[in-house]
């Protein structure tokens, strides 16, 4: 691989989610955090360097950010982190199911990396309460149904 037509690796991929709960469920927004580094004595220009997401099984799945260019040049011999890349969502029949996608990354229209990540999509099955709930002493039980009726 010639470093000058290849300057920057990517490092590291990971599928990251909207609502930080620890659960990818389906319909949220997932996002991709990539690490990559330049190698070159020189910024590389944000614009030639290019991230894109392809789904292994494109059932369930729906890309709205396919692909995209940096935003920010790229420092010389330095490591950077993208927190945001890319959007895309997974419906309701994949949950149960290892979803796989390929994250790739090229610079100047070339191939210079790419990583498999996995999604396990879920239900939040699990709902807590800040407190346990307790009705007023002042209202009773029976009122509250009444008042929801009206």
């Amino acid at each position: 691989m010639d470093p000058a037509a290849r300057p920057v690796r990517l490092l590291s991929a990971e599928v990251t989610e909207t609502i930080v709960n620890g659960v990818m469920e389906p319909g949220e927004a997932l996002r991709v955090r990539l690490k990559m580094r330049n190698f070159a004595a020189s910024n590389l220009l944000g614009r030639d360097v290019q991230v894109t997401i392809q789904a292994q099984n494109t059932s369930g799945v729906v890309i709205s950010e396919a692909q995209a260019s940096l935003v920010k040049d790229l420092n010389p011999q330095s490591v950077t982190t993208v927190s945001d890349a890319l959007e895309f969502r997974l419906n309701e029949n994949t949950v149960g199911s290892a979803q796989t996608f390929r994250v790739s990354l090229s610079y100047q229209g070339r191939a210079v990396g790419s990583q498999i990540v996995t999604v396990n999509p879920r239900f939040l099955t699990e709902l807590s309460f800040a407190s346990r709930p307790e009705a007023s002493a002042s209202v009773s039980t029976s009122d509250m149904f009444r008042a929801a009726a009206r």
